[in-house]
């Protein structure tokens, strides 16, 4: 589990990182997220089996403006019952939020053909 807690020791002595994986942070998604957001010069963030809201990706894409490439595998959460339009959020809050990105893996959502 990774939470706020276990990541800013890494982030107040990284302020150079351009890469950050984040697995299997569950009850902490969003507060994990939060702190990535303050690396300035990020350009890759890989996110594996976490759950995360619209609201943390909009402001990784807001802080991280370098940001080049996001995958974000929730292939965990898939059948957890959240609804199409939720996840057609989640996909644009990214797409208006990260001016920069060239590469985008989305694996187990529910996105739908309108959100992509």
């Amino acid at each position: 589990m990774v939470g706020s807690s276990y990541l800013s020791p890494i982030m107040n002595f990284s302020s150079q990182l351009r890469h950050l994986r984040l697995v299997c942070c569950y009850s902490n998604s969003d507060e994990g997220l939060s702190e990535a957001a303050k690396l300035p010069l990020l350009e890759e963030l890989s996110i594996t089996l976490c759950s995360l809201s619209k609201e943390s990706l909009e402001a990784v894409g807001c802080c991280c403006s370098l940001l080049k490439s996001f995958k974000w595998n929730q292939q965990w959460f898939a059948t957890d019952g959240l609804c199409q339009t939720e996840c057609d959020e989640e996909a644009v809050a990214i797409a208006k939020n990260v001016p920069e990105l060239r590469h985008l893996w989305l694996i187990g959502n529910q996105l739908t053909n309108d959100g992509l």
